[in-house]
């Protein structure tokens, strides 16, 4: 990957398993841009809800090393914690 950061096994796991429900549940705002990013309809790869390090992402071309995070209602007031994931990233 394209951020690396040790984490526990058991944390990977977690990560993991919540990266996957949240495929499986997308916000419409994300459902939107998937449409946009899937099947390399933009010339790059995308995938989606990744983990990178101890963070879940919502978009990630690897190839690029480039990150889409969608910060909607569900980010209201972590924007201090949202501001140090995006500098890690």
């Amino acid at each position: 990957m394209f951020a690396r950061c040790l984490v526990s096994a058991a944390r990977a796991a977690c990560l993991e398993e919540r990266a996957r429900q949240m495929r499986f549940s997308p916000t419409a705002s994300e459902q939107i841009l998937w449409r946009h990013l899937s099947g390399s309809k933009l010339g790059f790869g995308f995938r989606r809800q990744l983990v990178i390090g101890n963070h879940i992402v919502d978009f990630a071309c690897t190839k690029l090393r480039l990150v889409v995070e969608i910060d909607g209602a569900s980010h209201e007031g972590r924007e201090r914690k949202d501001a140090q994931r995006d500098r890690k990233l």
